[in-house]
């Protein structure tokens, strides 16, 4: 404590009126009091570790706090390193691989089958989708994320669990780079299944989702042009039949999977096919762009843009 009587001139210097500070010295008495309910029992460690999570405490603050708190006894069982407390793992960099240009961490299809799907089930079809998706409008950082649900019978909500994350400032170089730790592990569960409870189960991919830029990428085909269409004999697509139609002189890794058909087995892409194609297409015949005789008469054209304004008022 500091002396109330005491007057710190201006002249007074910080060094010399710190001399007449005493420092407080804290009470290192054993707790022995049961009423303080000093025990390692009481999760104190998770109230720290969603503390530091909650306010962006930083490694350094709460290695600090650790440390005084494990001066006293109650609290001496603590953990020294903020990192074990918030239990962040500390091989995380052998996890992430280089996926040119950026990285890639595959989180795994049986965890995410074993987490959300229920163990009562004879076989599990997973239902995959890939995508990118731009992080801010200021950068072009970007996720490419592999998701999935698992589709079952009877169905059951259905839970989007993640498979594998890349992250970059573009798009990654090489597709199959991109899918090779998801082609590998779904090889395996397609042919050998998941063991739930001590009971194999069959897995299947049933369908992978995809946009048509997405799955030009991960195919290895054109999305647009007069060679684009994807459906074609698969035989075609593996032996690169069509030399306009495939991009390089590779397919797709996805071909390797068991009873996976890298043609049939994706979803049409309705925004890109229907909303964005054939429909902008008519559009731009009725209004603009077509021969005199189909276009639409100006004054009809403002009818139809009131009766759209008015329907979304």
């Amino acid at each position: 404590m500091v002396d109330n009587n005491i007057f710190i001139s201006s002249e007074t210097s910080v060094i010399d009126s710190l001399a007449v500070v005493k420092p407080v010295e804290f009470n290192s008495t054993p707790c022995t009091d049961l009423s303080l309910n000093c025990s390692p029992e009481i999760p104190i460690s998770n109230f720290l570790s969603g503390w530091a999570v909650k306010y962006n405490i930083s490694h350094n603050a709460v290695n600090g706090l650790l440390k005084g708190l494990k001066t006293h006894k109650c609290f001496n069982y603590l953990s020294v390193d903020s990192r074990t407390l918030i239990k962040i793992p500390y091989n995380t960099s052998k996890e992430i691989r280089t996926v040119e240009p950026g990285i890639y961490h595959h989180f795994g299809l049986a965890n995410g089958i074993l987490k959300h799907t229920p163990p009562n089930f004879d076989k599990i079809q997973v239902v995959v989708s890939i995508d990118g998706l731009p992080l801010s409008k200021n950068s072009n950082n970007q996720f490419w994320p592999i998701l999935a649900f698992s589709l079952v019978e009877p169905p059951l909500a259905q839970v989007v669990y993640l498979i594998g994350l890349y992250y970059g400032k573009e798009k990654p170089h090489y597709s199959n780079d991109f899918l090779l730790d998801f082609v590998k592990e779904a090889k395996d569960l397609i042919s050998n299944g998941i063991l739930i409870n001590n009971i194999r189960i069959n897995v299947s991919i049933h369908v992978l989702c995809c946009d048509a830029p997405a799955k030009s990428f991960v195919l290895k085909v054109k999305y647009s042009g007069f060679s684009s269409c994807t459906r074609r004999k698969i035989k075609d697509y593996i032996n690169l039949a069509d030399e306009n139609y495939h991009v390089g002189n590779e397919i797709s890794n996805l071909a390797e999977l068991p009873n996976f058909n890298s043609v049939s087995s994706f979803s049409l892409d309705y925004m890109h096919f229907v909303c964005l194609g054939i429909m902008k297409k008519l559009l731009m015949l009725w209004i603009s762009k077509g021969p005199v005789n189909i276009r639409i008469r100006s004054t009809k054209i403002n009818e139809l843009s009131t009766s759209l304004l008015n329907i979304l008022m």
